[in-house]
């Protein structure tokens, strides 16, 4: 596991009764590896660059984590609060935890719209 700003506070290997799904392949020349599986260290979580922007992607069950207090659940505050680094502040009367998860959700669903697109 990489010392990604992502997997602070994260053991290594960490653990979940979903902690991942599956795992990429055909990486992009460049590909960072975040995280991989432990018994064969096929990459989990990547980050690669795209055009000017920086794309992050998972297969780990963020939300599980979340939900049932896993570490899975470290890594989507951690990815949260890095991807959304440079957004502007939630409007007045959001508290941040919603705009945060707004966020998130947002930005899973993106990815599976594009991961399937392009399949």
């Amino acid at each position: 596991m990489s010392a990604h700003p992502i997997v602070a506070g994260v053991g290594n290997p960490f653990y979940g009764s979903y902690a991942s799904h599956g795992y990429f392949s055909n990486l992009v020349p460049g590909t960072s590896i975040i995280t991989e599986t432990s018994s064969n260290n096929l990459p989990t979580t990547i980050q690669y660059s795209y055009g000017t922007g920086t794309v992050t992607a998972t297969t780990c069950t963020y939300e599980f984590g979340y939900d049932n207090g896993q570490e899975a659940g470290v890594m989507l505050v951690n990815n949260l609060n890095y991807s959304c680094e440079f957004v502007p502040p939630p409007p007045v009367g959001v508290p941040v935890s919603s705009w945060a998860l707004f966020i998130g959700i947002f930005l899973t669903l993106a990815f599976t719209i594009i991961r399937f697109r392009r399949s």
